[in-house]
């Protein structure tokens, strides 16, 4: 028994280094992408790159919701065989949504900014749209390897990402103009070429790899979930990087590239979140399954107590030095940096409990009560950070952020309580 929990924390334990190694890499390369565009843009076209790039998250995000989701919740749950007929099912099918809805979405811009509603460039739009398409391929394959808990293939396909996409940035780098629409375009062709060798990989590994017929079975199995999974997906992004769009419509786009540059000096503490929960999200699945409900409540528990300690110590490292740190990598000021790295290493500290909570949820698979959670949440961002940005300018924002973030922890804590109430009410009974 102790030699089978010694070979399956052993194991963890490696998923969850290899996870950490491979979202540093990432977080890293983004950085670059960062460091690049503030240096060398104006602060304008930084915040432009910064909206952009929120909407990209917006379409990673619906894919989350509507395909990979479902895929990490209810993979680990079937039969060998059943899962290569469901991984084939949900590739195919999120491109019957996603080409008509993008396609759809640059013809609509493009018309608005021909008939001047808005001004963005028809380049950065198309951009975007192409970067969001080529994106879908690594992303869904990453997914799939997880649910395998096949973390040394994310890696490889990562670093085949991260080469790419520092190469086309170099060349870039040297271009007069365009270059936040040129970070985006990247972002996509990277994407796709670590995609094909996603794909590559897993047709030499799967022992199904021949299976490539779909499923309306699991599709619909699939939607019964991503239809909540989707709406949650809305109004967290909606509380998460919403503000942006109204910090920018109240005060401007170099308010934005502001509190986005004051974020990138606390990437370490996000790295910790998305590496955690894509491990502990199929893994959880698992345990769950096999009906160690305990097991995984404890596993969370100790991953979020280990993330916040980690991230009050380098939070407080970055506040000390933080106007060093910002003249080295960016070779500018940013106005009330240390308030602004304190205000955002309060709503990371809360992001790391809030996630590891509603990753709980889903893994229960409690997407409505998510869905409402996450609105009243965003309700709160919302209305905090309108009445912020009035009193307290762009750091306002962030106070807004931080609000949405502990309503959110409070109500998926009140109905945890309430269903364990129901639980013990259950049990009396019989």
């Amino acid at each position: 028994m102790n030699l089978r929990r010694s070979s399956a924390f052993n194991a963890l334990f490696k998923n969850t280094t290899l996870a950490l190694f491979d979202q540093a890499l990432l977080s890293a390369t983004n950085f670059l992408i960062n460091v690049l565009l503030i240096r060398n843009v104006p602060a304008e076209e930084y915040g432009l790159f910064v909206l952009l790039n929120a909407a990209l998250f917006l379409a990673i995000g619906l894919q989350n919701a509507i395909i990979t989701t479902p895929l990490s919740v209810l993979a680990p749950k079937m039969r060998e065989s059943e899962k290569a007929l469901f991984i084939h099912s949900l590739a195919i099918t999120q491109y019957y949504i996603w080409l008509p809805a993008t396609f759809l979405v640059v013809a609509i811009a493009t018309l608005a900014d021909f008939l001047a509603l808005f001004h963005l460039p028809v380049l950065v739009i198309v951009a975007t749209a192409v970067a969001i398409l080529l994106s879908f391929v690594r992303e869904y394959m990453r997914r799939v390897f997880f649910v395998f808990m096949l973390t040394g293939y994310v890696l490889a396909v990562d670093v085949i990402y991260a080469a790419s996409l520092l190469m086309m940035l170099a060349l870039i780098s040297i271009l007069p103009s365009a270059q936040a629409a040129g970070a985006l375009l990247s972002i996509g062709i990277a994407g796709a070429l670590a995609g094909v060798f996603a794909i590559w990989l897993y047709s030499r590994w799967s022992p199904h790899g021949e299976r490539l017929k779909t499923s309306l079975h699991y599709l619909v199995d699939a939607w019964k979930h991503g239809r909540w999974a989707l709406m949650g997906v809305i109004v967290t992004w909606l509380g998460t990087q919403g503000f942006y769009y109204l910090l920018s419509g109240m005060k401007g786009r170099g308010d934005v590239a502001d509190i986005a540059a004051s974020q990138k000096l606390l990437m370490p503490i996000s790295i910790m979140v998305v590496a955690t929960l894509s491990i502990l999200k199929p893994k959880g699945a698992s345990l769950l399954a096999e009906g160690k409900q305990n097991v995984l409540v404890r596993l969370t528990t100790l991953f979020s107590a280990g993330s916040v300690a980690i991230a009050v110590v380098y939070t407080g490292a970055v506040y000390l030095a933080a106007e060093t740190i910002s003249l080295f990598v960016f070779k500018k000021n940013i106005s009330g940096l240390q308030e602004l790295v304190l205000l955002w290493g309060a709503v990371l500290l809360a992001q790391i409990i809030r996630s590891n909570m509603s990753n709980l949820l889903q893994i229960f698979e409690k997407f409505a009560a998510l869905f409402y959670i996450g609105a009243l949440a965003t309700a709160a961002t919302i209305g905090t950070a309108f009445y912020g940005i009035r009193f307290f300018d762009a750091k306002g924002s962030l106070i807004g952020l931080l609000t949405g973030e502990i309503v959110y922890i409070i109500a998926m804590g009140v109905f945890f309580i309430k269903r364990d109430i129901s639980s013990a009410r259950e049990q009396g009974r019989r």
